[in-house]
């Protein structure tokens, strides 16, 4: 980890370059997650510890690769010990200090990341913590979690393991949530099949989003997705922000977020700012600007609803958020960051992709002090500047801008002198695309003129409809929400739109969906249905949740018969099977006139398990030998095969609640006492078997009760002994799993 000039820069895997604006220059630094004193309201925080990754920034790393993960601990400067940390990922989390339900899948999958340096910040009071991601950890999004003996934290859906995507590779852009919108009760949008309620102020809008984080996107896996602002409504940020977090943090694919000018509302008591919005947007999903590369391309994420908390000032109603300015801005510092951000990215060759909440085209409208026109306006707002008659912050550098000079301009200007090639934006609630090639001058949406800015190259923007918010149409245009899905190959942008032939830009949403049936770790036939109301076939990521077996198993579409492959396989903390594979969702093949289809008209494609029926069990074995390390034994599974030759996966448990893969791995015991071994081997068809073996390994200090004294212990160095980690699972279920391998038994079916 290197911080420079208040940036910091680090490798974790395809996330290769991240342009950080928040270091030792920046106040509190990397924590900002800090509250300031500006706010008088306490804001509910979902950050704590880990800084990075967080559920708005993820990290996107490869198997066996590095990964940083910032910590903030200010109490303590010299925990530096690696036996003191223990970093884990899962693919299911419970918080036993909070009031959210269990995250993530119903069969928890835990790896354990190897930790090989610790590195403390005196700037930022910042942990640095560089580990490695297990080789056998499944392609998956996963719950980090951080434990020590003097605090753990967790963050929800922030580390995402995959393949090298290249720079061929599929995101979805998505944006304008605000789920408790009022004009979405009764909305009536077209290529929307599902029927959403839409009686209730907010239950519309929340079907819609949890159906496209829950279902939607985890179907069709694309590599990431970028959303772009008015995560919420903003008439109660609190319980809007809680409720969104709910269920973002249950997804299966890596989110990156920043705020819209809903997110960024400040709200007052007379002169004291109460709520500040952008706070309570860092407090629970990270930072709002940004920057990360993937390939060759370089995608860099604003913070458009920048400023005083004097401009963004709005009141408070029921069902409604009075205020004066809505529109794009951008700070002096942000601008600065962005500018250094695309010129360094040009240096290096690379294809910029610039992400944010407004149209910095315009139009333009003047910043008015509240309450102006808090109600009615100035009809639509796109961009706001500081003009003569009002500066909402005279101690910045901004002053006296102009239609054709502020804030968004000076932006446009970086973007095309840099070679920005695409701009993604949201706030106006349809789909759109102007492309503008080189030589040709810039026009904001109604075709005038933007600042005497021509494009240098070819560049487009692009703008999407409102995910789950109230969607307008233009004109006669369809109005439906929905989000868009981008095909990258070879660093270019290849393919912007749904169905260009209909004029649906984004993929609708709402029109495919998965029920399954025993799929929860129990079962051996198990069975999901995945219905598709759009026309087209959809390539679809399933898991099933099997019971453990010795055979393994087959995954059959029942319209061919045919074996699904899997793409990977894991085993879960009750000695589970996990089984990932892609199938073909068939469409209806309907014409765009005929969309959407009636009820039961849409296309099902169910896919079943079943024990397989040829496959053998794989021999299982392993021996274990002291190395020169004091409580250090090496574990060997050379002797493990699979009769078939296949390629095994090896799982350890090395009965101190800590856990490794591979098949030969090194293991340190903090103290001693009974162990027992377990390892478990994986064939390619899912077939286990597993063997235990006992340790004993001689106490520093036999007469010390490790589970109840909180004194530390002079030769071990341990309060209260044999550390608690969190989420792994028990010898005794490990123990039952082993029996049942051996025993030949079987659970239901």
């Amino acid at each position: 980890m290197i911080l420079i000039s208040g940036s910091a820069a680090f490798a974790d895997g395809m996330t290769s370059l991240m342009g950080w604006p928040y270091g030792s220059d920046f106040g509190p630094g990397l924590n900002y997650a800090t509250q300031s004193a500006a706010s008088t309201d306490t804001i509910p925080r979902r950050i704590s510890n880990i800084v990075y990754p967080v559920i708005g920034l993820p990290a996107l790393v490869e198997p066996e690769s590095e990964l940083t993960v910032i910590v903030y601990f200010a109490e303590n400067e010299a925990y530096l010990d690696p036996d003191e940390w223990q970093l884990q990922i899962s693919t299911g989390f419970k918080n036993p200090d909070d009031s959210f339900a269990r995250i993530g899948d119903r069969v928890v999958q835990s790896y354990e990341l190897a930790l090989e340096a610790i590195a403390f910040d005196d700037a930022t009071s910042t942990y640095h913590i560089s580990c490695r991601i297990p080789a056998t950890a499944p392609r998956d999004l996963y719950t980090i979690v951080v434990s020590t003996d003097l605090f753990w934290d967790f963050q929800p859906a922030a580390v995402r393991i995959q393949d090298e995507i290249g720079d061929s590779f599929s995101f979805v852009h998505f944006t304008d949530a605000q789920p408790t919108d009022i004009r979405t009760i009764g909305d009536d949008n077209e290529w929307n099949a599902h029927d959403y309620p839409g009686s209730g102020l907010g239950e519309r809008g929340y079907a819609i989003f949890t159906n496209e984080i829950k279902n939607e996107l985890p179907l069709l896996q694309p590599a990431f997705a970028v959303f772009t602002g008015d995560m919420v409504y903003n008439a109660a940020l609190v319980a809007e922000n809680d409720e969104s977090y709910r269920i973002i943090q249950d997804t299966q694919v890596p989110l990156f977020l920043t705020n819209g000018n809903h997110d960024g509302y400040a709200r007052f008591n007379g002169p004291d700012v109460r709520q500040d919005g952008l706070e309570f947007f860092n407090r629970f999903y990270g930072p709002n600007y940004y920057s990360f590369d993937v390939g060759s391309v370089h995608f860099v994420v604003l913070n458009s609803y920048d400023g005083d908390p004097a401009r963004r000032h709005a009141g408070q109603l029921v069902v409604a958020t009075p205020v004066d300015n809505w529109g794009g801005f951008l700070s002096e510092k942000q601008l600065a960051w962005v500018e250094a951000d695309l010129a360094d990215a040009q240096s290096r060759g690379q294809t910029s992709l610039l992400f944010m909440h407004h149209d910095p085209r315009g139009p333009y409208t003047a910043d008015q002090p509240y309450p102006t026109s808090p109600i009615a306006g100035d009809g639509e707002e796109y961009w706001n500047y500081e003009s003569s008659e009002w500066d909402s912050d005279p101690t910045d550098d901004i002053h006296n801008e102009t239609p054709a000079d502020n804030t968004g301009t000076r932006l446009l200007a970086l973007a095309l002198t840099h070679g920005v090639t695409h701009l993604f934006i949201g706030h106006n609630h349809f789909d759109g695309i102007w492309e503008f090639q080189a030589g040709d001058p810039l026009t904001d949406r109604f075709g005038d003129a933007v600042g005497g800015l021509s494009a240098l190259q070819p560049f487009t923007v692009v703008q999407t409809t409102a995910c789950a918010g109230n969607a307008r149409g233009t004109g006669g245009d369809l109005e439906y929400n929905g989000y868009r899905w981008v095909q990258v190959e070879n660093g270019n942008i290849v393919s912007l739109e749904f169905n260009a032939a209909a004029n649906v830009q984004s993929i609708p949403a709402g029109n495919f969906w998965l029920e399954d049936f025993n799929n929860d770790g129990r079962y051996t036939h198990a069975q999901v249905v995945i219905t598709n109301a759009l026309p087209d076939d959809l390539g679809v990521a399933v898991e099933f949740y099997l019971a453990g077996i010795a055979n393994g198993y087959q995954i059959l579409d029942e319209r061919t018969q045919l074996p699904l492959s899997f793409t990977d396989l894991g085993l879960g903390q009750n000695g589970e099977l996990v089984v990932y594979a892609r199938a073909t969702a068939k469409g209806t093949g309907a014409k765009p006139a005929d969309f959407p289809p009636a009820p039961g008209q849409e296309a099902k494609t169910m896919l079943t398990s079943r024990p397989h029926p040829t496959n053998q069990q794989p021999i299982v074995s392993f021996t274990m030998a002291p190395t020169n390390e004091e409580f250090t034994y090496t574990f060997d599974a050379a002797d493990s095969v699979d009769p078939e030759g296949g390629e095994l996966l090896y799982f350890w448990d090395f009965g101190d609640g800590r856990l490794g893969t591979g098949q030969t791995i090194s293991h340190h015991y903090i103290v001693g006492g009974p162990n027992l071994i377990t390892l478990t081997v994986v064939d390619p068809f899912g077939g286990m078997a597993a063997t235990q073996s006992l340790l004993e390994l001689a106490d520093c200090c036999p007469d010390r009760d490790h589970d109840t004294d909180e004194d530390l212990c002079g030769e071990c160095g341990m309060t209260g002994g044999t550390p608690d980690y969190l989420g792994f699972a028990s010898l005794l279920a490990v123990a039952a799993f082993v029996f049942a391998l051996r025993s030949g038994a079987r659970k239901r079916s």
